[in-house]
């Protein structure tokens, strides 16, 4: 009690990445495609296109999709989602800050032809792979032994545990 769970949720393609802790926190999770000029015009910073522009084919698509990551979770870890100032953010350093002053990090991961980045003012994260079945599981568990739900009409404020 009193203790806050801050979660964010992203899915692309067959893929859904799910991501908690005790402090703030964004994910994003792309399916590499190709790059798109437009969108780094009205989205990056300078830097930001210069580090995607300094590259050709596969690796250029690979970094848009990258810089496009950790933005998107930087925003969500902030909770305002997309905004018209991404082109002020610049999120290539693995340590950036929040607008309270704390310190952030991002990091970026590769799975198949996926990017997941991360943000979040918690430390370094870990990723794990977990079947959908193994979620369903682990949920049951946990709403088995902490779930109290208050269905009884004769008496209202009596909980009722699964």
């Amino acid at each position: 009690y009193g203790a806050s769970t801050y979660y964010n949720i992203s899915h692309s393609g067959r893929y859904i990445v799910f991501a908690y802790d005790k402090n703030q926190i964004g994910i994003d999770l792309e399916k590499i495609s190709s790059w798109a000029p437009e969108v780094m015009q009205s989205c990056y910073t300078q830097g930001e296109i210069a580090y995607v522009s300094s590259a050709d084919g596969e690796v250029r698509d690979r970094r848009f999709i990258e810089v496009w990551t950790r933005k998107e979770s930087y925003l969500k870890c902030l909770g305002t989602g997309i905004c018209e100032e991404m082109n002020e953010i610049d999120t290539l350093a693995k340590k950036a800050r929040l607008p309270d002053g704390k310190a952030c990090y991002i990091q970026t991961m590769h799975r198949e032809e996926y990017v997941i980045s991360i943000c979040g003012n918690g430390g370094e994260y870990r990723l794990r792979l977990v079947e959908l079945q193994e979620c369903v599981k682990q949920a049951s568990i946990f709403l088995h032994r902490n779930l109290k739900i208050y269905v009884n009409r004769n008496r209202p404020n009596q909980p009722r545990s699964l």
